[in-house]
């Protein structure tokens, strides 16, 4: 690859002796890397050497990357400052903010010109487009509008800068408009340019920073598995959730009531509670029927309740609790239309001395007078809170995002993405 960028021209610096090297044939400015001093210049327009010194990780000087199969050099860097001005169409006004960019000149092996732009929304290349038929006026609010003066350049130019240049942009999506003006803002040029996003992970590959791929793989990696873990671990969880919730123990028994059950006590059987694990007693309606023979549609002209309460006593008949268990319908019309809502099961959740024989027996407090027989099932079932499940699960997970950004934000600073 050195014999690509082999330089067309190698001169002697007049101020220091530094060996100021040509890549590009076309290039009228050669500015010293050592002290500034400007090269291709008449002694007339020569002002002061002034160095400016590209100070960026990853892009230097005479640096090589690769882009679209094709070998590449920076030839030259640029650095602007100054406003853009764009219009707020929810406030209906214009505002001006502080903004500034820098331009690395590339030239390929095949002795094409292109830019590399960096400004605080991140990398950019940049190459020239088709002119419009003329330029957008002042208050075209289609257009962000930047006004830049150049602080200094280093490095081989097509063109002759002044020290005080100044730049007048038209910006809309990835196209760019430039007016370059000298020092009594007379327009010198006028230049189109196309440009388009490049990824800090691109910049680093790219350029050849194996060494930072390298570690960011190895966070990615871990950041994964560490995601992993977490997976198995909450599905690992939830499943021991389901599966000590799903013991129903043998004496659970269906049963129904009818109307004439009311105040009455139903026995359901007896369990055992071997651990210190809250326990949960869900009451499920199988089904419902309706006096003089109506099936469940008749629910949607009426509203009512059938009330129960589930008694816990121990092998001494002692009760130990009482669980209020409670169905309920409503139903109406809303802009023409009947809507229904009810609920098909309720569940209590009590924790409960370790024992053995307890019983349970069911008293039905109030029927609706609508109501003939409601068919119910009782289960029993251990009851895990999901609760400090869910919590460890959130810290994790945002764990693992902070993990993700960390390994974003030094992807970043490694590419030198991030702006000053």
């Amino acid at each position: 690859m050195a014999n690509q960028f082999e330089p067309v021209r190698v001169y002697s610096c007049a101020n220091c002796g530094f060996a100021m090297r040509q890549f590009n044939p076309d290039s009228e400015l050669l500015i010293c890397e050592s002290c500034g001093t400007r090269l291709g210049e008449s002694e007339a327009d020569r002002d002061e050497p002034k160095l400016v010194v590209p100070d960026h990780p990853l892009i230097k000087l005479h640096g090589t990357f690769t882009y679209m199969d094709r070998q590449w050099q920076v030839i030259a860097y640029q650095a602007y400052e100054g406003t853009v001005r764009e219009y707020d169409g929810e406030d209906k006004k214009w505002e001006t903010s502080q903004w500034s960019y820098r331009s690395w000149w590339v030239l390929s092996d095949r002795r094409e010109l292109r830019w590399l732009l960096h400004d605080p929304e991140g990398f950019f290349w940049c190459e020239k487009g088709s002119m419009p038929d003329e330029l957008p006026g002042e208050n075209d609010t289609k257009y962000e509008h930047g006004s830049y003066r150049l602080l200094g350049s280093v490095g081989e130019l097509s063109y002759i800068p002044s020290q005080n240049e100044r730049i007048k942009s038209w910006d809309w999506h990835n196209m760019s408009l430039e007016v370059r003006m000298d020092e009594d803002n007379s327009a010198i040029e006028v230049e189109a340019f196309e440009q388009w996003p490049l990824h800090p992970h691109f910049m680093l590959e790219a350029f050849g920073r194996d060494d930072i791929l390298g570690i960011i793989r190895e966070r990615e990696r871990a950041t994964k598995a560490f995601f992993l873990t977490l997976v198995l671990i909450f599905v690992t969880a939830m499943v021991a959730l389901g599966y000590s919730s799903s013991i129903v123990p043998a004496e659970a028994k269906a049963i129904e009531f009818s109307k004439e059950d009311n105040g009455n006590f139903k026995n359901m059987g007896t369990f055992d509670v071997d651990s210190h694990m809250p326990m949960s007693f869900k009451l499920i309606k199988r089904a419902i029927s309706f006096a003089n023979g109506a099936n469940n549609q008749r629910m949607a002209d009426n509203q009512g309740v059938v009330e129960f309460e589930l008694i816990i006593v121990d092998r001494d008949n002692t009760e130990i609790v009482e669980l209020p268990l409670e169905f309920w319908w409503e139903s109406g019309v809303d802009e023409g239309k009947p809507w229904l809502e009810f609920n098909s099961s309720v569940t209590q959740v009590v924790k409960l001395p370790m024992g053995k024989d307890y019983q349970m027996h069911l008293k039905l407090l109030q029927m609706w007078e609508g109501v003939e027989t409601i068919d119910l099932k009782l289960y029993i079932r251990g009851a895990i809170s999901s609760v400090p499940f869910l919590i460890a699960g959130s810290i994790a997970l945002i764990a693992g995002f902070l993990s993700a950004y960390a390994i974003h934000l030094f992807r970043i600073k490694a590419a030198g993405a991030r702006f000053r």
